[in-house]
């Protein structure tokens, strides 16, 4: 259940507070990269593995208030739907 309006969350991304958790996120995807890249540190594959996980995690965090807000803009939809399918029945059923 999301609790913030899509316009509430479209205003935090524009938070410094948010900006600052994205660059966090990038320095952190940046070592990972660098890892991975650096040849002369030998990584076993449950390593390899985790360090691919947790990036596919920070891409996927990046995006989350996209994600929050496409959520709550296809409820809206669904409500206005099922308001305007019960108005068309009750005009069907007082047409009767």
């Amino acid at each position: 259940m999301i609790r913030s309006s899509a316009g509430q969350l479209e205003e935090f991304k524009k938070t410094i507070i948010w900006l600052d958790v994205l660059d966090e996120l990038e320095s952190w995807l940046s070592d990972i990269h660098s890892m991975l890249e650096n040849h002369e540190v030998k990584l076993s594959h449950r390593e390899l593995d985790r360090l691919g996980g947790n990036a596919e995690a920070f891409h996927r965090f990046e995006h989350i208030l996209d994600y929050m807000i496409n959520s709550i803009e296809i409820e809206q939809e669904d409500m206005k739907a099922k308001r305007e399918e019960e108005q068309l029945k009750r005009e069907t059923e007082n047409g009767r």
